[in-house]
């Protein structure tokens, strides 16, 4: 109360490069191998018992988020709504979730574990979109809309979308305590992760010079929207 002005450049380009740029990066490495795998979400859901543990980690955690945020919205405090959504992708999604999986999307057949790595992050990414909406309205449109066209699960806006509900089913508290590498370590991941290689340039239809994603950093430079010819 005793600051007169509560607008801060610096925070708002912190926000922008941290939150906003992790998003970014999320969906861009998501859309790269969805559009090599020909990913529409036309197969049936796979059930969450025949998930691996790290995707039932990252369903259960989204779930207690969609709680955290509609509670937070409920009594007026975008703030701590904004908070919980950003430690989520930043913490429990990007750094977590994509960084131990992410060779589960690269090369081999177009397993089931493939099928459950894409539904998984799909689902995050559309949930988060329509979570953020009321906070970032225009930039969640953009998320909403590129995800949407080629799926067609939705029609229309993100802000017409309803809104999520937590699916009390699927979270499990003792397994959002567990640590995510144990969770990803001695289930048989890591050894199908180890055949798996990264796309070539040519399957990603881009030279060197242009790849948008870089495996070794885990970020991406360029954006390739879901359903387009890198």
């Amino acid at each position: 109360p005793w600051d007169n002005l509560k607008f801060d450049l610096e925070g708002v380009e912190e926000v922008r490069r941290k939150f906003f740029g992790t998003l970014y990066n999320t969906y861009s490495f998501f859309a790269l191998y969805a559009n090599v795998d020909h990913f529409r979400y036309a197969e049936a859901e796979v059930a969450i018992e025949e998930r691996p543990e790290i995707d039932r980690w990252i369903l259960s955690l989204l779930n207690s988020l969609i709680k955290e945020v509609t509670e937070a919205y409920e009594k007026y405090e975008p703030t701590r709504a904004g908070r919980a959504i950003q430690d989520f992708v930043i913490e429990n999604l990007s750094n977590w979730y994509v960084r131990l999986s992410r060779k589960r999307y690269w090369g081999g057949e177009y397993s089931q574990d493939k099928i459950s790595a894409y539904q998984t992050l799909y689902t995050c990414l559309e949930t988060i979109a329509i979570l953020s909406a009321p906070i970032a309205p225009f930039y969640m449109e953009k998320l909403f809309g590129d995800l949407n066209k080629v799926t067609g699960r939705h029609s229309g806006s993100v802000h017409l979308a309803d809104f999520p509900k937590a699916d009390e089913k699927l979270i499990d508290n003792e397994l959002e305590g567990t640590c995510p590498t144990n969770l990803f370590y001695g289930t048989g991941l890591e050894e199908k992760s180890s055949t798996s290689r990264a796309p070539t340039a040519k399957q990603t239809h881009h030279t060197d010079s242009e790849r948008s994603y870089d495996p070794a950093t885990g970020r991406c430079e360029k954006y390739y929207p879901l359903g387009s010819q890198c």
